[in-house]
């Protein structure tokens, strides 16, 4: 049940994400860092409980059970195997000691862009999977998203980049 799969691995993703932009806050040494990750680790782990609250509804579940294509299936595939969150041990420990400032940028814009095109993938492909809640979902990944681009200009104009 590949729309269960996707849906466990956003909520395991969300966990990962905020425990990783914690430890960037606690190693950020930029002005905008550590409140900027803080808050943004408060949202994954929020996203991470609407995840698990919606997966014990078993009416919710069962509208994962819908049919898809096998295109649609690999495509969701290669975006899994392609998660950077597989990667979450080697990205704390360079978070820890923040291996260059700007990396926090780029790989909260990757995590973001991620967490992006899977979620507009469910609410495509099962779109009776808690419509509303995904919706608030995806709009708060993508301020997620336009927060971190944001402060990344932020950071390069400070720093002439």
């Amino acid at each position: 049940m590949i729309g269960k799969e996707v849906i466990d691995l956003l909520a395991e993703n969300e966990t990962k994400v905020g425990r990783l932009y914690e430890v960037i806050a606690q190693s950020s040494r930029m002005e905008i860092g550590a409140e900027f990750f803080l808050n943004l680790a408060k949202d994954e782990f929020i996203h991470h409980d609407y995840y698990k609250g919606m997966l014990k509804d078993q009416e919710l579940l069962d509208s994962l059970n819908k049919p898809i294509t096998e295109e649609e299936e690999d495509y969701l595939r290669s975006l899994m195997d392609s998660n950077v969150m597989k990667y979450e041990q080697d990205l704390i420990e360079k978070a820890k000691i923040i291996w260059k400032e700007e990396d926090a940028f780029i790989i909260a814009d990757k995590i973001e862009r991620e967490t992006i095109l899977l979620v507009n993938e469910i609410i495509r492909l099962f779109p009776e999977f808690s419509p509303e809640t995904m919706e608030k979902i995806l709009h708060e990944e993508k301020l997620h998203l336009m927060k971190v681009a944001k402060a990344y200009d932020q950071y390069k104009e400070k720093y002439n980049i």
